[in-house]
């Protein structure tokens, strides 16, 4: 969106003689919220906090609330309680609120909804209602491997993913080996694909042999285990393509192609493994005739960095440091732990969409 626009009559009048008069106007824009800037799996922090802070104006119980600001999560991330309990957590590094009274403690607010989705099953839905004639092969069950799945499943492409190991979630798995992640909440995250459709075939080595027998029966590969090199060497009449960890895509080109990534993993970046794995699958659909645009890493938007602090009431942070436990009540029903949420979430301050704050 621009900041200005043309006008079929000048709003903007000056009595000085020979003075030009403006045929725009100001137009508002939204700005960059700090902590979407410097979230690596690119969620929209600001959105789903308000979708909880906001369920009376909305109309939703805070259940409701709960499941709708889970569903915006996922757009981006597909496995919110697995990531917030081993993302580092940049988001809240950058929260505004910081200067104030304390950051608002985005990580603990994700893996609540994650672990309420788990508890109550929630299941992904897809995009579309039909299933797309396409296949798709991914090589690797890490998470950049299982976000592309994810997400090209959930745009109606029928996707196998090919395992080496006995188990999917890859580098995932270091975090329940050190007790970080308990398994129970990985295998409830990763059961949800099979729910889109997703077939994970676990225990299954892919070799340049049978890279070449899966680019002849796929539309597209995703090698989901690092950039190609030579020890990956591509049959014709594949060609290779790379995705970055900034969310570029280079070398995309020809009839059939493999697509790699999965660099960031190497080095324990989850939340950017994630991001990798998005990009690809929207360089897929893309590229296999797709309508959506190709994701790109940054909206062009400013940073909402000034912020008149004293324009907000002081409401000090709880200092949640672990995900606080939900018991289960009645469906419908509100515990006090949803409230204690449900204002922690009202204490962002929605940085870049408001004028009086000048965000």
């Amino acid at each position: 969106m621009g900041l200005f626009k043309e006008v079929k009559k000048p709003v903007i009048r000056s009595v000085a003689p020979g003075a030009q008069v403006s045929a725009r106007r100001p137009r508002f824009a939204l700005k960059l919220a700090p902590c979407e800037e410097q979230c690596p799996a690119g969620n929209a922090v600001r959105t789903w906090l308000n979708v909880i802070s906001q369920a009376k104006l909305d109309g939703r119980t805070p259940e409701e609330a709960l499941e709708a600001a889970w569903r915006v999560i996922t757009e981006a991330n597909p496995f919110p309680a697995t990531l917030a309990r081993i993302c580092p957590h940049p988001c809240e590094r950058g929260c505004n609120r910081r200067a104030r009274d304390g950051e608002v403690p985005v990580h603990v607010l994700e893996g609540y909804l994650g672990d309420f989705a788990v508890a109550r099953g929630l299941e992904i839905v897809k995009l579309v209602d039909n299933t797309r004639p396409e296949t798709v092969g991914v090589v690797g069950a890490g998470p950049t491997g299982l976000s592309c799945a994810f997400h090209l499943a959930r745009r109606g492409y029928q996707v196998t993913v090919f395992e080496a190991g006995a188990e999917p979630g890859g580098r995932l798995r270091d975090a329940v080996r050190t007790g970080l992640l308990p398994e129970t909440v990985l295998r409830a995250e990763i059961r949800r694909l099979a729910g889109l459709g997703v077939d994970i075939r676990c225990g299954e080595a892919v070799d340049s042999a049978a890279l070449e027998t899966l680019a002849r029966n796929t539309s597209a590969v995703f090698v989901a285990t690092g950039r190609l090199s030579s020890t990956t060497p591509l049959p014709a009449p594949l060609t290779g393509a790379s995705v970055g960890p900034d969310g570029t895509v280079s070398g995309l080109a020809g009839a059939s192609f493999a697509l790699a990534g999965g660099d960031s993993i190497r080095h324990g970046l989850v939340a950017s493994a994630l991001r990798e794995g998005h990009v690809a699958a929207e360089a897929i659909d893309l590229r296999l005739g797709g309508a959506r645009p190709a994701l790109s890493r940054g909206s062009g938007l400013p940073r909402a960095d000034r912020i008149k602090l004293d324009y907000f009431k002081s409401s000090p942070s709880r200092g949640w440091k672990a995900i606080p436990r939900r018991e289960e009540g009645n469906p419908g029903s509100c515990s006090a732990l949803d409230i204690e949420v449900t204002e922690e979430a009202a204490r962002c301050m929605s940085c870049g969409t408001c004028m009086a704050c000048d965000t």
